[in-house]
């Protein structure tokens, strides 16, 4: 989940942990995880102590936050598979 948390006069956003609920503030510590076939309902929990075995799909929070922020980007590769500019293999 996304929570935003003020810091003065700063609205920070921050993932927090499906498992524990504390705030990931180190993505390498962190992993992205999914059900098999899912299209939606992505959490987000720490490596290790929150990891608790389920069988899901799971990727380094560092890489998924750098495919979500390549494809929201103008020319990012999802849109131009959804625009049939590019197919996937």
């Amino acid at each position: 989940m996304i929570e935003i948390r003020y810091i003065g006069p700063l609205a920070c956003p921050f993932l927090l942990c499906a498992t524990c609920g504390l705030a990931i503030t180190d993505s390498s510590t962190a992993l992205a995880r999914w059900p098999e076939g899912a299209t939606r309902g992505v959490d987000f929990i720490h490596k290790g102590r929150c990891d608790d075995g389920r069988d899901c799909n799971t990727d380094e929070l560092d890489a998924f936050l750098s495919y979500l922020v390549a494809n929201t980007t103008a020319g990012g590769q999802a849109g131009r598979v959804a625009k049939g500019e590019i197919a996937l293999p």
